[in-house]
């Protein structure tokens, strides 16, 4: 088991339908594990599963099992990287994450013309770069 798949720090921000917060630092290897390219995903980073809500009863926006490869995605993406680049390590969470292998390619093809779509119609992009990186835990 990697850090990865044991890393629960992460909660549901208070009074939204689908945010949530990591509460510790992220690490995840792209392209491959122990490849060197450590990308670290801050403590309080925001971020969603954006299923739309129609969607909703096909996948759960809570599901454990996607959460973090949002996180993931949303990350990349937020760091002005390629919308396939950011699918990929998406699909590759999924697989760390022991989806089934199948489902994690419909995964990728449904967020990569998701998101390469929404950028390409100039809808609102649906990583958190117009909002605050960091939500404030409230005590």
């Amino acid at each position: 088991m990697s850090k990865y798949t044991q890393f629960f720090a992460y909660e549901h921000v208070e009074g939204s339908h689908k945010l949530y917060r990591l509460t510790e630092e992220l690490q995840w290897d792209i392209g491959a594990k122990g490849s060197g390219w450590v990308l670290i995903v801050e403590k309080y980073r925001v971020f969603d599963i954006s299923v739309p809500r129609w969607l909703e009863w096909l996948q759960s926006p809570h599901d454990p099992c996607v959460l973090l490869a949002a996180c993931i995605h949303d990350e990349i993406l937020n760091r002005k990287h390629d919308v396939g680049f950011a699918a990929a390590e998406f699909r590759r969470g999924l697989l760390a994450r022991n989806l089934n292998p199948l489902k994690a390619w419909i995964w990728f093809l449904a967020v990569l013309v998701w998101t390469a779509c929404g950028r390409m119609i100039n809808r609102r992009q649906r990583s958190f770069s117009e909002k605050p990186a960091f939500i404030e835990k409230s005590t």
